[in-house]
């Protein structure tokens, strides 16, 4: 009877393990199939395979997990701040990971647009990289747009926009966008105050995307004055001598846009990535903030992002669609 029990009790244990299983491999592939709805644009593709973010339960799961498992099957970028990959995947290789309880989540790699790439406050985006030069300032000024004046009071508008005493002396805006022209008087006015930084397609680990869409390292300079001029835009906003925010800030520059206005969501998730080691490695004593028109894919993937890189401060996000 003793051996009945046992016996009962172990194939009881059994069939919920395996419900457990089975359940799992349901959410994952609903979560899955959630995500690839949400890309408003498509999702990235590499031939017929499309691009995923391929999120494990740990980082020893994802050391000895296989991911590339058919002729095609590729992994594009491995992310330090969670165990995390984003891959070229056959439909069956994709299956197969849905079935594989090693893996926490598996999502679409969404294409990232701005909304108008063209234009920007009524004007040619190009625009914004050229230089007229930037304008001698005081403590506080009084000829400001009405954006400036309202951010220095709880509430209401004075007319004026007063910097305070330390104008983000000692702060980094790691500014991901489309790149930044960073010989741009805006940022020489005083001293150089905007670095070259890292491109999502061309920087020194991978050249390969270099010229056309992609900057090295995200600078644009007179030769590629045509790119985007939505990131020297922003960047200028967030500490621009004439009219930034924070105009004794340090601008890095982080390319996860081409200069036509669109990316991967695997791209900004390795910009914010970059960032976050670049501050970490470099910077430490410095105050972190992560300026993104591309906000963080919303994906599974993210929780784990944020939480690790929470200490560079994320600034409020831009205008983007995926």
């Amino acid at each position: 009877m003793k051996v009945l029990i046992a016996t009962l009790i172990a194939a009881f244990a059994a069939s919920t393990a395996a419900q457990q299983m089975r359940a799992a491999t349901i959410r994952r592939s609903a979560n899955y199939r959630s995500s690839q709805v949400g890309c408003a644009h498509g999702q990235v593709k590499a031939g017929q395979s499309p691009s995923v973010i391929v999120t494990f339960t740990g980082e020893g799961q994802r050391s000895t997990t296989s991911i590339a498992r058919r002729s095609g099957d590729s992994i594009s970028r491995r992310f330090r701040l969670f165990p995390g990959v984003a891959a070229s995947l056959d439909e069956r290789s994709v299956e197969e990971l849905l079935d594989d309880d090693n893996v926490e989540a598996i999502e679409a790699d969404c294409v990232v647009q701005l909304e108008d790439p063209t234009t920007l406050e009524g004007k040619p985006i190009h625009s914004f990289v050229e230089d007229s030069g930037a304008r001698t300032i005081g403590s506080s000024r009084s000829d400001v747009p009405w954006g400036l004046d309202r951010i220095d009071t709880r509430s209401g508008r004075d007319g004026q926009y007063n910097y305070g005493p330390h104008r983000g002396v000692g702060s980094r805006i790691y500014v991901l966008d489309t790149g930044v022209r960073i010989d741009h008087s805006d940022f020489t006015t005083g001293g150089q105050r905007a670095q070259p930084g890292w491109s999502a397609e061309c920087n020194s680990e991978d050249e390969s995307g270099c010229g056309g869409s992609w900057v090295r390292d995200g600078v644009i300079d007179a030769s590629t004055s045509s790119c985007n001029g939505h990131g020297t835009h922003c960047a200028s906003t967030a500490a621009g001598y004439t009219y930034g925010v924070a105009n004794g800030a340090t601008v890095v520059t982080v390319q996860v846009l081409s200069c036509a206005g669109s990316g991967s969501g695997a791209g900004v998730i390795a910009g914010i990535n970059w960032a976050v080691d670049d501050w970490q490695t470099n910077n430490p004593s410095d105050k972190c903030v992560r300026g993104a028109s591309p906000p963080s894919p919303q994906l599974r993937s993210t929780a784990h992002l944020e939480g690790s890189a929470a200490a560079c401060e994320p600034a409020p996000p831009h205008r983007i669609s995926h």
